[in-house]
């Protein structure tokens, strides 16, 4: 799915809760950027041992922890707002966040956004033709999640693209497709599917190879090292996946329009929003920094609107996901190229 950090802080009047990315509360004068305890390094550090190491599914189950450690580190994300304690040993999750609820994706996540900062610290550089391969997996692992809200929130509002993802017909196009996660979580569910993904970063799509590979699904997912820019596919694809925020500006245009061509009458696109209508001054400037860093742009709702209107996109619908929010876009049922 769309980078965007989980669990960040929500202002509610003079409280501040988990779930948005507005991190700004009003101080003596002007805004007050506040620090979400939920994304403190040492936070994170302790989500992803404690993910990895089992016991973050004993939270989920609602078991007691045993090791010294894992109990410390439980205590710390109390106190950080992720879990609250029941009794003892014993805890739940507090944070209304499917990523919570999926201990893989919490770790591979929470690694991604610590090695991330560490490289941008240390002056390596972030964009993506420069990251190690450790962090590019962690991140790809961690947006396979995306691939369930597509199934489980998305399809059903999408009766047409659903059935045909039912039937095991469907065929979907994963632009920038990194190491193939949503594609392989996808196809998993609805076997029969067909996948094309595209990206633009050669040894991007080495890791993808070997995630393919693994997933034994080589003979539906075609990878493939070409720009969205350049896609000439016609009528070929029932949902398109389409991360704006990693995608420059002019590629996204004309990507936009190309994948309304390769889209077929009655096929849909689903697409992040970086910037929603009521973000904080600081969530803009998050979204902005983050597309940055990752070689794409930051656009607002109402500029993705005209966008894809103007490609010939219809029936958009803004869906709000936790800190995310996706947009589905409709290609007319009888639409002239």
């Amino acid at each position: 799915m769309a980078a965007a950090a989980p669990g960040v802080l929500r202002q509610t009047g003079d409280t501040v809760a988990a779930g948005s990315d507005d991190n700004q509360r009003l101080g003596a004068g002007r805004p007050k950027v506040l620090v979400s305890a939920l994304e403190h390094p040492m936070v994170l550090a302790a989500l992803s041992r404690i993910a990895s190491t089992g016991a973050w599914q004993h939270i989920l189950d609602g078991t007691p922890l045993s090791g010294e450690v894992d109990i410390v580190d439980a205590e710390f994300l109390v106190a950080a707002g992720a879990i609250t304690r029941v009794g003892g040993a014993t805890f739940q999750l507090a944070v209304d966040d499917p990523m919570y609820r999926n201990p893989q994706a919490l770790g591979n996540w929470a690694q991604y956004l610590l090695r991330r900062a560490l490289q941008h610290a240390t002056g390596q550089g972030v964009e993506w033709a420069s990251e190690d391969p450790e962090t590019i997996l962690s991140f790809g692992r961690a947006s396979g999640r995306g691939a369930d809200v597509i199934a489980d929130a998305l399809l059903p509002r999408l009766p047409t693209v659903a059935s045909a993802f039912a039937a095991g017909r469907a065929s979907f196009l994963d632009v920038g497709v990194g190491v193939g996660a949503i594609s392989i979580r996808l196809l998993e569910r609805y076997p029969g599917t067909r996948a094309v993904g595209l990206d633009v970063l050669p040894d991007v799509l080495k890791l993808a190879r070997i995630e393919v590979a693994g997933s034994e699904l080589s003979e539906s997912i075609e990878l493939r090292l070409q720009s969205v820019a350049d896609l000439r596919d016609e009528d070929e694809y029932d949902l398109a996946w389409f991360p704006q925020p990693f995608v420059p500006r002019p590629a996204f245009l004309d990507g936009v329009r190309n994948v309304f061509r390769a889209l077929k009458p009655g096929g849909a696109m689903i697409l992040p929003v970086a910037i929603p209508a009521e973000a904080s001054e600081f969530a803009r400037a998050r979204a902005v920094h983050s597309a940055c860093l990752a070689g794409g742009s930051a656009i607002t709702a109402s500029d993705l609107i005209e966008i894809l209107r103007a490609a010939g996109l219809v029936d958009l619908v803004e869906h709000p996901f936790s800190t995310q929010r996706l947009m589905t876009a409709t290609k007319p049922p009888s639409s002239a190229v």
